[in-house]
């Protein structure tokens, strides 16, 4: 009887990878996945320890932290992926992500891809040679989970750059003015009887003079003297003209190369001559090249000057270089909306640190020298009191005495304003209030903040104090209130809480109006009459003055619709005007 053939052996399930890889191939593959994963790895530790993660504009918050966890699991994962290869790539490819998203916060969406693939790269490594020895449905699911991981990580990072660096509110509907000879101009050092303008001409060697008229069609105007634009100057040109008449409403335009400019023409109005009425807007802290409608609405108010309390960009410059901040002189005074304003409101401005150099920037900060002369060049300015490259400055509007602080020029150690412009403002102080003026101290940083290490007076409380106690001692408090920058939001103090001397005898109401096109945020605190963080806000000063012996101060806080959000009424009594 014969024997039946025995059965055939059933055909071997080959795994994917034998299709794919040959043993050498998948060896190479792995060692590629380590050199690569171990360079990068250590490449980001140089980087994250020597240099630091990226941070918002804001400055480091709880974002390095996570940073450095996911740094740290992208070197746990290569450490397991050297015994288990799937576990390791998913670490790997988590943390890729992660960093991608986070890298939002400082760079834009397609420069934190490039932060994502170096991580990337080895954890798919790993990936695929763990998921090609399994079926193919491994191998679908795997491939499914970090496509839809990148394309979230996509959307996050592009999520956070544009929180941190996209418009905080709707958008101006106003369109670039055509190209003419003047790239921009705007308005400052408003007197009763003068102004200056700044202008960019399109042209090197280009020859501009300013003509100043009451009469739309320039019928009559009053001309400056003449200046030539040159390149090393950024084209730049300034113009000072005096002669005005008191409380008159002017126009000007640029007369270049013979022909007067009407494409880009402005406005202004003279305040009178002592005592007077008017009313002037109050903002800081604006993204770069925002067109915000905050703008537009601040415009449309008819303000007789905006004063400017710091951050009028976030540039964050941090090197020595004249260049970057005239790019972004002209890319601010080119933006529809914010063109229009500072073509027809005259401004007064101090910075703050993001539009001096980077967060938190001081005295020696490698941006001050540029920034300074940058100021200087392209900012129509009262006369400066310093000529180290402080921009500290103060004029009058009737009876009141305007000081404007430089946050930056001067902070060193534990002084922000240092020694001289210290003893400057106590003695403005002290003339300002023996010539029966209300005082208004423009401060670019936070007045009321705890003590601490902030980047606010709570964070220099011995000059804190020491500038209380003179305003006690000398009962300066009492014609005293002051405008403030740098705090994302609107909030008042009627003087509640703003007292920082010994004796209980300093305490003066306190205005922070912010943030033009800025995320919001509260910072310092705690305000009399609360706080309302958001974007797209301003201030009104209203003053009421009839010459009497009482001075009435209004503050009106507004966002871009004119909704009014909080405001302050005030009296403070005056010497009568003789």
């Amino acid at each position: 009887m014969t024997a039946a053939p025995a059965p055939a052996p059933a055909p071997r399930q080959h795994p994917p990878s034998e299709y794919v890889f040959g043993p050498v191939r998948r060896e190479h593959l792995r060692r590629l996945a380590f050199v690569w994963g171990w360079t990068a790895f250590l490449s980001f530790v140089f980087f994250a320890f020597h240099i630091g993660p990226p941070v918002t504009p804001e400055g480091p918050g709880g974002e390095q932290i996570v940073q450095r966890v996911m740094l740290a699991g992208g070197g746990l994962g290569m450490l397991i992926a050297w015994r288990w290869e799937g576990v390791g790539g998913f670490l790997l490819t988590f943390a890729a992500i992660v960093l991608g998203v986070l890298a939002g916060v400082g760079f834009h969406p397609l420069e934190a891809l490039l932060v994502t693939i170096v991580f990337l790269v080895p954890g798919l490594a790993f990936l695929v040679l763990w998921a090609s020895q399994h079926a193919w449905f491994v191998m679908a699911g795997t491939a499914a989970i970090v496509v839809a991981g990148m394309g979230a990580g996509g959307y996050g990072a592009a999520s956070l750059y544009n929180y941190y660096f996209g418009p905080a509110h709707p958008q101006s509907t106003l369109v670039a003015l055509p190209a003419s000879p003047v790239d921009w101009l705007w308005s400052g050092a408003l007197t009763p009887t003068s102004i200056a303008v700044n202008a960019r001409l399109a042209e090197d060697g280009a020859s501009g003079r300013l003509a100043v008229d009451t009469d739309e069609g320039f019928s009559n105007p009053l001309y400056s003297a003449p200046a030539i634009a040159a390149n090393d100057t950024n084209r730049v040109v300034h113009f000072d003209v005096a002669g005005l008449e008191p409380d008159t409403a002017y126009r000007y335009a640029v007369e270049v190369d013979g022909q007067l400019d009407l494409v880009r023409q402005g406005a202004f109005r003279t305040p009178a001559d002592g005592p007077t009425s008017f009313t002037i807007a109050v903002g800081a802290c604006s993204r770069l090249g925002s067109n915000g409608a905050v703008y537009d609405a601040i415009r449309g108010l008819d303000p007789l000057m905006f004063i400017a309390t710091g951050d009028f960009h976030y540039a964050n410059i941090e090197v020595n270089e004249i260049s970057r901040f005239r790019s972004v002189y002209n890319e601010t005074l080119t933006r529809p909306a914010q063109a229009a304003l500072f073509r027809e409101v005259p401004i007064a401005y101090t910075w703050d640190d993001h539009d001096f150099g980077g967060n938190n920037s001081n005295a020696d900060s490698a941006s001050a020298p540029a920034a300074q002369a940058a100021y200087r060049e392209s900012v129509p300015h009262y006369p400066f009191v310093a000529d180290d490259g402080s921009i500290y400055q103060a004029f009058t509007l009737g009876r009141l005495r305007f000081l404007l602080t430089d946050s930056r020029s001067d902070r060193r150690g534990t002084s922000m304003l240092g020694e001289a412009q210290t003893e400057w403002l106590k003695s403005e102080l002290m003339a300002a209030h023996e010539a029966g003026l209300v005082t208004v101290w423009v401060s670019s940083v936070p007045w009321i903040a705890s003590g601490g290490t902030g980047d606010d007076w709570g964070g220099y409380v011995e000059e804190r104090a020491d500038l209380a106690n003179f305003l006690a001692e000398n009962n300066l408090a009492e014609r005293l209130v002051m405008l403030a920058g740098d705090a994302h939001m609107l909030a008042i103090d009627d003087g509640t809480n703003s007292d920082y001397s010994d004796t209980g005898n300093a305490s003066f109401p306190v205005l922070e109006a912010a943030a033009l096109d800025r995320p919001g945020s509260v910072k310092g605190g705690p305000y009399s009459e609360g706080t309302f963080p958001g974007a797209g806000q301003f201030a009104l000063m209203t003053v009421t003055d009839d010459g009497g012996d009482t001075i009435a101060i209004s503050w009106q806080g507004y966002n871009w619709e004119l909704t009014p959000i909080v405001g302050l009424d005030m009296t403070f009594s005056v010497p009568p005007e003789e």
